[in-house]
């Protein structure tokens, strides 16, 4: 519904769907990723992210991500990008969700593509993808 507010919650985010331009991928940090932090759409290295917000170095590259290209959607269990936030103009709205404490060894992360099929992806990693659905806004 238009206005509808969704909950705070740190290991589930909604995301405006129309807004992702590839194939949602679950990975660790590569060189160039960076995330938009501003709503002017200004963006910062996750390089520059990590040091700022004090992630520990051993953690960095571990630390599971989703990514839209180069753009980081979401850096799980922590900031979304103001780019895929919803807005008054968003019609399909994307949830996921995720959990695990990253204590074990080749977790299972899962997530639907923007085409709807579901597809999984083993990596090393602090939480677990688990959950993502996808809901069309009633006007």
């Amino acid at each position: 519904k238009k206005n509808e507010s969704f909950p705070k919650k740190k290991y589930t985010k909604w995301f405006d769907y129309d807004k992702i331009k590839f194939v949602l991928q679950i990975r660790n940090r590569e060189p160039g990723d960076r995330i938009a932090l501003f709503s002017d759409g200004r963006s910062k290295k996750l390089k520059d992210y990590f040091i700022d917000a004090k992630i520990p170095v051993r953690q960095r590259d571990v630390w599971p991500l989703v990514a839209d290209g180069s753009q980081i959607v979401w850096i799980a269990g922590g900031r979304m990008s103001e780019s895929y936030k919803i807005d008054s103009e968003t019609v399909t709205v994307l949830e996921i969700s995720c959990c695990g404490d990253g204590t074990k060894k080749d977790e299972e992360y899962k997530i639907n593509w923007r085409n709807g099929e579901e597809a999984t992806e083993d990596k090393d990693g602090r939480g677990k993808i688990d959950e993502a659905a996808v809901y069309r806004r009633a006007d």
